[in-house]
C-alpha cells in the first residue's frame, strides 16, 4: 500500500512539470542612427539679396558665421553676421540635411527695439564648399510708434570653413557688436528720461577688445570710451573714462563684467555715466545679442 502510494506521488509529480521552453535567441538591438554632424563654428561667406526700407535690393557678399551644438539629429545655436545675430535650433532630417530656424525680440521699448527671424530649410556638408544651402534673415526695427525700419537677407552660402567652436570662443580678442539696453537710470538735475538716458532704451554696441595674458584692452562705443581691465575664463572685467575736461564733459563706464556662453555671446551689465557741466546722469546697462564678428 505504502509503495503504491508512493508511486502514485511521482507519477504526479512528473505530470506537473511542464516541458522545458525552447531557448530563445536574444532579443537583437534596433540599429544604432547615424546623424550628420553639423556641430561647431561655421565661418564663411554669405552670398545675399539684401532689401531695407524703401532700399532697392542688390546682390552683395558678407561674411556670416553659424556656431552649432548637436545632440543626436538636434542642434541649437546661433547665426550672425555683421551686426545682427539670433538664436536658432533645428534638426537634421532623413536626407541628411539640416533645417534651422529661429525668431527673437531684443525686447524694450524706446530707441532701437526690435524682432528677428531665421530660417534655413535644407544645409548641407559638403567636401568642396564646406557648408551649401539658402538662409534668409530678417530684422524690424521699431523706431517709433510710426516709423518701423526693415533689412531681410535672402540668398545662399558661397562657401564655410569648420572649426572648434570650444576653440573660437576661447579668444575673446576681437570685435564684438551687438546691442545694449537701459535697465534702469537717474538724473541729478531731474530731466526728463534721466538727460542723455531713457529708461528701456535699446541702442548699438561695440566692443572692441584686445587680449595679452589675463589683461584686456579696448573701446566701447557708440561713445569711443577706452576701457581696460581682466580677462580671464571667458570673463570680461572693464572699467573706462573718456571726456573733455575743460567743456565739463565727462563718460565713464564701470563695472562692466561680461562673460561667453556657449554659443558665443557675450552676456553682461555696466554702470554708464556721463557728466555735462557738473550734471551727472547715469544708467544700468544689460548687453543684448552680442557677439563677435564673424
Amino acid at each position: 500500500m505504502h509503495r503504491l502510494f508512493a508511486a502514485t506521488l511521482l507519477l504526479v509529480a512528473a505530470c506537473s512539470k511542464s516541458p522545458s521552453s525552447p531557448s530563445q535567441p536574444p532579443a537583437s538591438s534596433p540599429p544604432s542612427i547615424t546623424f550628420a554632424d553639423f556641430s561647431g563654428y561655421w565661418g564663411g561667406t554669405f552670398h545675399y539679396t539684401a532689401c531695407g526700407g524703401a532700399l532697392k535690393c542688390r546682390p552683395m557678399d558678407g561674411p556670416f558665421s553659424l556656431r552649432l551644438r548637436q545632440t543626436a539629429g538636434h542642434v541649437i545655436g546661433v547665426f550672425a553676421m555683421l551686426r545682427d545675430n539670433i538664436a536658432i535650433s533645428g534638426d537634421v532630417q532623413p536626407d541628411g540635411s539640416l533645417a534651422l530656424e529661429g525668431s527673437e525680440s531684443t525686447g524694450g521699448t524706446k530707441g532701437t527695439p526690435g524682432d528677428a527671424t531665421f530660417k534655413a530649410p535644407g544645409l548641407r556638408l559638403d567636401p568642396a564648399t564646406g557648408l551649401r544651402g539658402s538662409m534668409r534673415f530678417g530684422r524690424q526695427t521699431f523706431l517709433s510708434e510710426l516709423d518701423t525700419a526693415s533689412f531681410v537677407a535672402d540668398g545662399s552660402i558661397v562657401s564655410a570653413t569648420h572649426q572648434s567652436l570650444d576653440a573660437f570662443l576661447a579668444d575673446l580678442s576681437g570685435m564684438w557688436t551687438g546691442l545694449y539696453r537701459v535697465q534702469a537710470c537717474a538724473d541729478q538735475s531731474g530731466r526728463p528720461y534721466c538727460g542723455p538716458f531713457r529708461p528701456d532704451e535699446v541702442e548699438y554696441l561695440e566692443l572692441t577688445v584686445a587680449v595679452d595674458g589675463s589683461s584686456a584692452s579696448g573701446q566701447l562705443r557708440p561713445s569711443a570710451i577706452p576701457v581696460s581691465g581682466v580677462a580671464r575664463d571667458g570673463t570680461l572685467q572693464l572699467a573706462g573714462t573718456s571726456g573733455v575736461r575743460s567743456i565739463g564733459l565727462i563718460e565713464r563706464i564701470d563695472g562692466l563684467r561680461a562673460s561667453v556662453d556657449e554659443f558665443g555671446r557675450l552676456n553682461g551689465t555696466f554702470h554708464y555715466e556721463k557728466s555735462s557741466n557738473g550734471v551727472l546722469s547715469t544708467a544700468d546697462v544689460q548687453f543684448i545679442q552680442v557677439v563677435k564678428n564673424p
